[in-house]
């Protein structure tokens, strides 16, 4: 197909109805009334506003969830907002089911009817640069946004944002570490259209530099935002980067996958599917090893962004543990379903490594270190050698300590793990196929191993 026909089957999928529309602003009206009445009866100038994507009409069908801000004078303090400005909130609200939930600062989400509003608190603060919380700018990124974008480009945002969801790659939050909503949103409005953004994406060179109202000179922004490949200039706020959460895998799968597209366009990208494979064929065919850490996280009551910071830094750190010790890592990834449940995936080249490994020592010619290395080893009935190399340098074979990647973590895993909310939670180093009964009842975790394990993007197939 071409590109107009597949994309205008994926509007015709995604752009919400009259219907959704209705709901959205009828239950938006019955959050305001009951906001505004306990702001009245507080004697509190607070202010009740519509905000993010259903605000700015760029959302999907199917995926109605609101942002209701309340913003009270920047006058009063941080402490207050969290308190007092808090409790009106809660009490404004106690007809509704609510969860409370932590960000910059507390805020609820409230269930009306089957849909998720955000009710945040936040300030009416008159600068943008001189926010008083993180989510004081959200109002004027609102405003900027609705004043810039055509209702032509609103579709252009619904068709990248569904792009970038297909791909994997939309979401500013750690799990992700992808394109926010709001840096979606510059996109379209600095490049024009979907395809367009596709088609200069494509040819994308770190550092990549946007500064849609041209706040600063491009020298100035990449020594200012050293070591990042994708600045984006927040108009309202001409020192914040908007694209600052974009890792460099979400970057370089943006640009591969528009790629891909503009030479082989499908619907592949928006709606991705990834055949059902069999653990045990694959992993009995590729011959690799797989190992697991789960975590038992039930007993954790902390918000998602830390739960996924803790994770992926506690990755990172046992990659490089097990890298240390001789092991070729393939692959590794960390998924949880923020409930009871987390775990890290490492492929290796092998589970086993050889009895002995090679051990380099000093040079001949170097006396002192040569007569030091003699006296450790000669007499070590554990090691073969010492013998002079080819290179003038003497080695020996030692036994390994750990041959099995299983043992190594197993034996360490506490001391490896410092995060503090996992580090007090029961841990397991299990091999991938003894989790077969718990793959298999979760969904999720079922499509998140098999995407693992079968490695090629569905865009690619």
């Amino acid at each position: 197909m071409r590109y107009d026909e597949i994309e205008k089957i994926v509007l015709d999928r995604i752009k919400p109805s009259k219907e959704e529309y209705e709901k959205g602003y009828r239950i938006y009206n019955k959050v305001k009334e009951a906001l505004e009445r306990g702001l009245k009866r507080h004697k509190i100038p607070g202010k009740v506003s519509l905000q993010g994507s259903f605000a700015k009409d760029t959302w999907i069908s199917g995926e109605l969830d609101l942002d209701v801000f309340v913003l009270f004078p920047e006058e009063y303090s941080r402490e207050w907002l969290e308190t007092t400005g808090f409790r009106i909130i809660l009490e404004s609200l106690k007809d509704y089911n609510y969860i409370v939930k932590y960000a910059a600062h507390p805020y609820i989400t409230v269930k009306v009817e089957d849909v998720d509003v955000d009710v945040v608190p936040a300030f009416d603060v008159r600068n943008p640069a001189q926010i008083k919380s993180a989510v004081d700018r959200t109002p004027y990124h609102t405003k900027y946004v609705n004043s810039k974008l055509t209702l032509r480009q609103r579709d252009e945002v619904r068709l990248l944002k569904k792009f970038m969801k297909g791909i994997g790659v939309y979401g500013a939050e750690i799990k992700v570490e992808g394109f926010s909503g709001y840096l979606v949103e510059l996109l379209i409005i600095h490049y024009g259209s979907f395809r367009s953004v596709l088609t200069e994406a494509s040819e994308w060179q770190p550092p990549v530099i946007i500064d849609i109202e041209g706040y600063h000179k491009p020298r100035e922004l990449v020594r200012k935002f050293r070591n990042k490949d994708l600045v984006v200039v927040d108009p309202v706020d001409p020192n914040r980067n908007v694209a600052a959460a974009v890792s460099r895998r979400s970057f370089a799968t943006f640009i591969a996958a528009s790629r891909r597209y503009l030479e082989k366009p499908s619907l592949s990208y928006f709606f991705p599917s990834y055949p059902e494979i069999d653990l045990l064929r694959v992993l009995s065919l590729r011959k690799t090893s797989m190992v697991v850490v789960l975590f038992d996280i039930s007993s954790l009551r902390i918000a998602p962004d830390i739960l996924w910071g803790e994770l992926k830094r506690t990755m990172k750190g046992l990659v490089r543990f097990i890298e240390s010790n001789d092991f070729k890592v393939i692959d590794y990834d960390s998924w949880s379903n923020e409930k009871d449940l987390a775990l890290i995936i490492i492929e290796l080249e092998e589970r086993m490594l050889s009895p002995y490994t090679l051990h380099i020592g000093p040079p001949v010619h170097n006396r002192e270190y040569s007569d030091k290395f003699i006296k450790k080893y000669l007499e070590d009935n554990t090691v073969y050698g010492p013998w002079i190399s080819f290179d003038g340098r003497w080695r020996i074979l030692k036994p390994r300590r750990y041959r099995d990647v299983h043992d190594l973590l197993q034996s360490n895993i506490k001391a490896l793990i410092k995060a503090p909310d996992l580090s007090r939670v029961p841990v397991r180093v299990v091999d991938l196929l003894e989790l077969k009964e718990i793959i298999d009842k979760d969904e999720k975790l079922r499509i998140w191993i098999n995407r693992f394990v079968y490695k090629k993007p569905s865009w690619l197939l």
